[in-house]
């Protein structure tokens, strides 16, 4: 086997040429990323990229409760149902229908100053007035008619500020109040919200990396690992010394430093550095368990974009690429470029075409990389690394189906999953596709495709066999769940799969069953992705038609 390398990678998101991606450290735990979603999704937890889940405490969803900062609640505004038709959250509105012209269906429910704020407003048209009625310190009243896309709402004083429209009738309107500030961030009130994550590991040394804003200056922590005395680490406690120059607490295994705050929005901890100032360390035990903004029973205000944790202390570079690839990933889930379902349940992505594999230059680095940026990465066995053990014409990655295959270890163990492959199958008794079932067949989560010594076809759930007629030496795209199977994506033929009891391993093998076998399969390989449950059949149209080549 040949160590892992620096091939040439293509944007993952674009499917294009351009700089490379790299994967996270593998010493990554998790890591929590805030963006991409909002206070309509209303989330009780938050998925790590390695599976662990954050638990969101007493968030409100509204205001500075949730996901970015609001200035208006709409949920304690007053409605006037005769004036109109309509439906509203905290931040939105959606009206059907003008009853009565020039009568305000919802203003503020006392007689308070507003602030100003921007909306974005779908669905306006000619014969509809829409306008949002402020009030300037003289108590005189001004319209601002709204227009579809981005509207700025003027400070209001002291008068019940609200909506109305000019002209009765249908319409199909959605007013949606955009963040003031801490765009992509969670927004921690200093009340009682908080983040919790359990079943971590015990560390005996880590890294943290967290793009954060703290928002008031109490004796609470923006992390810890622990909620009282013991933990790994206790993260940056603002507070104000007698000079003005802030400072901040941190603790390693219990022995507490005071240093300068960091003042960039991205700081980091290490068991002996924060941000590069040595620090002290004791020798407390760690806990399992990981909170932000609560310590004790106390809280922190704060706007947190991500947390990501490590289980070593990272040298000063690797800790310089972690935040170019975390700021990328944040990025990237906010401008929403992929669906948070698809980053949240995407274990791994391998893809030939998008890669940019020669057969150059994979001779000189055997890997064939994970795409998904979750670091697992296949290693390439026995390839000759010609057109028929290599790449293809197509650029697609053939396995000759006597001693090629691919490998990775260290996945998770799954109890549901879905496998999408895009491939050119040959005929050849006995075969595989992609398993990962080890020790035995009746292990792992599944055997994609297996093709015994006299032709007969069976996939395997969780142990259980399943027989099958396969479509052969076509390309198509292949999907497989924990109890259904697409054999031809394209014209939608499938049927139902029993699984057994099996359990799985964290091994996956692409052109092989598992080790110390020697079934092979013969296939060309454009696309294989996997995930850690089974997908509805709109994601895996949307999979198709947007990750398959």
């Amino acid at each position: 086997m040949i160590g892992v390398g620096t091939s040439l990678l293509f944007d993952r998101r674009a499917g294009k040429a351009g700089p490379p991606i790299p994967p996270f450290n593998k010493a990554m735990v998790d890591a929590w990323f805030m963006s991409g979603l909002s206070n309509a999704d209303k989330p009780s937890s938050i998925r790590g990229i390695k599976g662990n889940e954050m638990a969101l405490k007493n968030f409100t969803y509204s205001l500075s409760s949730g996901f970015g900062k609001y200035e208006i609640d709409f949920n304690s505004w007053t409605k006037n149902v005769n004036a109109a038709n309509f439906t509203n959250s905290d931040s939105s509105i959606h009206i059907t229908e003008i009853l009565v012209a020039n009568s305000k269906f919802l203003q503020t429910s006392v007689d308070a100053t507003i602030s100003s704020y921007q909306v974005k407003v779908e669905g306006i048209t000619d014969d509809i007035k829409l306008r949002y009625v402020s009030y300037a310190e003289d108590g005189t009243g001004t319209y601002t008619y709204l227009k579809n896309g981005i509207n700025d709402l003027p400070i209001s004083y002291k008068k019940f500020t609200g909506f109305d429209a000019s002209v009765v009738g249908t319409c199909n309107i959605t007013i949606t109040q955009l963040p003031s500030a801490y765009e992509g961030a969670l927004v921690f009130d200093g009340v009682d919200d908080y983040g919790m994550c359990t079943g971590l590991p015990i560390m005996d040394d880590f890294t943290l990396i967290c793009k954060r804003e703290i928002l008031n200056t109490s004796p609470g922590y923006v992390a810890n690992k622990g909620l009282g005395n013991a933990g790994a680490f206790h993260f940056e406690s603002s507070i104000l010394t007698s000079d003005s120059n802030s400072t901040t607490g941190v603790w390693s295994y219990g022995t507490g430093n005071r240093v300068k705050l960091e003042e960039s929005e991205v700081s980091w901890m290490t068991k002996n550095s924060y941000n590069g100032i040595e620090l002290k360390t004791g020798n407390l035990s760690d806990v399992d368990q990981l909170y932000l903004c609560r310590f004790s029973s106390s809280y922190t205000k704060a706007a947190i974009y991500y947390f990501a944790l490590y289980n070593k202390s990272l040298t000063i570079e690797e800790i310089e690429t972690e935040k170019e690839r975390l700021n990328e990933e944040w990025k990237r889930r906010l401008n929403k470029e992929e669906p948070a379902w698809y980053t949240e349940a995407l274990i791994c992505e391998y893809n030939p075409i998008r890669q940019g594999c020669t057969n150059q230059n994979m001779n000189a680095d055997h890997v064939l990389r994970d795409l998904s940026g979750n670091g697992y990465h296949m290693d390439c066995y026995n390839f000759a690394w010609n057109t028929q053990s290599g790449i293809y014409d197509d650029g697609s990655l053939i396995l000759d189906g006597v001693d090629d295959y691919l490998k990775v270890t260290g996945l998770p163990i799954m109890d549901d999953f879905t496998v999408m492959v895009q491939s050119y199958d040959y005929v050849s008794n006995p075969s595989v596709l992609a398993s990962k079932a080890y020790p035995t067949a009746t292990d792992g989560a599944f055997i994609l495709r297996i093709v015994d010594t006299v032709g007969r076809g069976s996939l395997r759930s969780f142990g259980n066999p399943n027989w099958v007629t396969y479509v052969q030496e076509t390309v198509n795209v292949m999907v497989m769940t924990k109890t259904e199977c697409y054999k031809d994506f394209d014209n939608n033929v499938n049927f139902y799969i029993t699984p057994g009891t099996g359990v799985d391993s964290d091994t996956l093998w692409i052109g092989k069953i598992r080790d110390n076998n020697s079934v092979f399969g013969k296939t060309r390989l454009y696309s294989f992705l996997m995930f850690n449950r089974s997908l509805t059949k709109k994601e895996m149209d949307w999979v198709r038609n947007n990750k398959m080549n």
